[in-house]
């Protein structure tokens, strides 16, 4: 907890001068994705306080419905996610969500209004003091942030779990009747947020398996790097996962038919303008209908 509390201290030093410029709380700057990548501290000291304020208002609510489900447990029985057979909840899936932070931001600007300073800066260690100590009126069951934030959530889980059950379809055509898929679509296991595992095709025969990442396609874009080709794939929630069980990253668009699939070359992502990539030096091992 010292060495966060101190990379976030760092941090915010970097940071302090558009913090200075950005005095009228409109608090957009903070939103931008180079501040939240997946090793930053803001990210962690999020997550870190998101999950304590959550497991304060919900200790009535807390459990580990599985042993295959989140060892540190989460909220069950409320605003339940698409796919859970143990009402695990959306909310457990607040801590790191892009739209759901965005929002709490949005909020810590609002607070910034009313507050009888002159200038009221955005700075980590406000905002997420701010979380703790307002986490009734944000998370509170039957409150009206939480609701908002619930469905930001619930709009792109569902989306994304139909991403994913429409690759499932495609996979097990692609692979054949000598290949079966292992995916549940249930939230919350504790193997999918450790490994990045999304969907596992195994050989009937052989037992081999080839682990999946399914992430939404929102567009690609070939360019040339030194004579060398690169493919820009544009998309959400992009990690980099170990490529020895995440053999494969699969992008589709649910609603669309193109599918296109890359093998994970152990590469960071890549945020840009607002928007994040993962880049590929080698071609897709398959495509359909996506130019």
């Amino acid at each position: 907890m010292k060495n966060l509390i101190k990379k976030i201290i760092k941090e915010e030093l970097q940071n302090e001068e558009v913090e200075v410029v950005n005095v009228t709380n409109n608090f957009d700057w903070a939103k931008d994705l180079k501040y939240w990548g997946k090793t930053s501290g803001w990210r962690k000291g999020a997550i870190q306080t998101i999950n304590k304020s959550l497991r304060d208002v919900y200790s009535n609510k807390w459990e580990q419905p599985t042993k295959k489900h989140m060892s540190g447990g989460g909220v069950v029985g409320y605003e339940v996610a698409k796919g859970s057979t143990f009402g695990w909840s959306i909310l457990n899936f607040f801590n790191a969500h892009r739209d759901v932070r965005n929002e709490l931001i949005n909020e810590f600007a609002k607070y910034g209004d009313e507050s009888p300073h002159q200038v009221f800066k955005f700075t980590i260690k406000d905002f997420l003091e701010w979380i703790w100590n307002e986490r009734q009126y944000l998370f509170g069951e039957g409150g009206g942030v939480v609701k908002r934030l619930a469905a930001l959530n619930h709009r792109t889980w569902n989306r994304g779990a139909k991403n994913e059950g429409d690759a499932v379809d495609y996979l097990t055509t692609l692979y054949g009747p000598s290949w079966g898929a292992d995916w549940s679509g249930e939230p919350g296991m504790f193997s999918d947020a450790i490994t990045g595992v999304d969907i596992t095709m195994i050989n009937k025969t052989t037992g081999l398996e080839h682990g999946y990442q399914a992430k939404p396609y929102i567009n690609m874009e070939i360019k040339d790097n030194e004579g060398v080709d690169e493919w820009w794939i544009q998309s959400r929630g992009l990690y980099k996962y170990n490529p020895r069980t995440v053999h494969f990253y699969i992008f589709n668009t649910s609603g669309k038919d193109g599918m296109v699939i890359f093998k994970n070359e152990g590469n960071e992502s890549i945020n840009q303008d607002g928007k994040e990539y993962m880049v590929f030096t080698t071609p897709p091992k398959v495509q359909t209908n996506i130019s």
